[in-house]
């Protein structure tokens, strides 16, 4: 299913059996898989925008990744990476964190475009994370900017 954010800025192709709801502030909106951890805590992508800071999606993921390192509960940095897709840079970094009293496993692309920076951060619980991993690079992939 072809998803598109409240300002229609944002578009992806999002599985149809994920839930999908409007976010808040620079939440632009949230997303579900159908499949629940022994918690009741499905994989879920979240999608931000703020005031572009950065210069390219590798800068953007810099801050943030410093944030994470100084910031976050339990943190464990697994790697970071770029590629490019239908023109935009895409920049990513995944992690393990505690989160709400979870530990997560989580993925953020990071993509600036004109004035704005984008993340799109799934997470799951580890035993999740694998399975889904790829199916979440692959909704990064439908990406469009209208």
């Amino acid at each position: 299913m072809r998803h598109s954010t409240s300002d229609n800025s944002v578009r992806l192709d999002i599985p149809e059996d994920w839930d999908i709801w409007d976010g808040g502030n620079d939440d632009l909106f949230v997303a579900a898989a159908p499949e629940e951890d022994e918690n009741e805590i499905q994989p879920q992508l979240l999608v931000a925008r703020e005031s572009n800071g950065a210069s390219d999606p590798a800068s953007y993921m810099v801050g943030n990744v410093a944030f994470l390192q100084t910031g976050v509960a339990d943190y464990v940095g697994h790697g970071t990476g770029s590629f490019s897709c239908d023109g935009y840079e895409v920049a990513w970094h995944e992690f393990t964190s505690s989160q709400t009293g979870f530990t997560l496993t989580a993925i953020s692309y990071f993509i600036v475009f004109g004035d704005s920076a984008y993340q799109f951060q799934f997470k799951a619980h580890p035993e999740l994370f694998g399975r889904w991993r790829s199916a979440f690079e692959a909704i990064v992939r439908t990406l469009t900017f209208t």
